[in-house]
């Protein structure tokens, strides 16, 4: 993993996974509301950080 150039400015590899991740959550949370899932959780927020946490480390792990 090495660093992106974007425009003359160096970007972390981090930062390009954070923004692909971003559009599975977003799904996913989606998915989460309208079943229902959110309503049974004691944080939802908490909840929805784990999420986007294991989604982000899937993405790193297999990409």
């Amino acid at each position: 993993m090495t660093e992106v150039n974007f425009a003359g400015v160096y970007l972390p590899p981090l930062l390009l996974y954070l923004i692909a991740a971003l559009p599975v959550f977003v799904g996913t949370r989606a998915l989460l509301t309208r079943t229902g899932v959110l309503r049974f959780v004691w944080h939802p927020g908490l909840m929805e950080c784990a999420v986007y946490l294991a989604i982000l480390a899937a993405l790193f792990f297999l990409l």
